[in-house]
């Protein structure tokens, strides 16, 4: 409920008020009940244009090579980024300079959305998995957990995801300001 009332409300009164945009949401139920449909229309709900939702099946992410997962999941996030931080050098100073940069054309980059189906795939607790004796879902936790740490001061990303087991998950991941239950 919070990630929609955040970013559907008069962005003034949130602002005056010191209402903060969640990060993310974490959907989770039975297989076939609809989870990736629903992460999907948020985000066109939320505004994003359907080429600014990626959504990315979980192991998709994997890979033999080391590092690759962990760029992988960071180039999801970069596109993001990247606009958030041209928006904020036009727009330095704060909430009244933003306002006034509006006001000259500077539009707020627009919302990117980042789902992540079957994320218990590549995010389960840390050291828990007895067949990955490599340490990669570890390290994409790790990136995960990083990435999603940087989206504070990035309004223009929500990260999803989607799960039947709960569970499973990395506690870290589920820790207030990150996946939003």
């Amino acid at each position: 409920r919070r990630l929609l009332a955040s970013r559907l409300a008069d962005g003034d009164l949130g602002a005056r008020l010191g209402a903060r945009h969640a990060r993310g949401a974490l959907l989770y139920g039975p297989p076939g009940c609809g989870k990736t449909l629903l992460a999907r229309e948020l985000g066109a709900a939320l505004g994003a244009d359907d080429d600014r939702v990626a959504v990315v099946n979980g192991p998709e992410l994997l890979d033999k090579f080391v590092g690759v997962a962990e760029a992988r999941v960071r180039s999801l996030f970069a596109p993001a980024a990247e606009e958030w931080a041209r928006y904020r050098l036009k727009t330095d100073g704060g909430a009244f300079a933003r306002r006034d940069a509006l006001g000259r054309g500077n539009a707020v980059p627009k919302l990117n959305v980042v789902v992540f189906d079957e994320i218990d795939a590549v995010c389960r607790e840390r050291g828990s998995l007895s067949g990955d004796t490599t340490g990669v879902r570890d390290g994409v936790t790790a990136q995960l957990l990083a990435c999603l740490d940087g989206v504070e001061d990035a309004g223009n990303l929500v990260v999803i995801g989607t799960t039947n087991r709960p569970e499973l998950l990395d506690a870290a991941l589920l820790r207030p300001g990150r996946l939003e239950v």
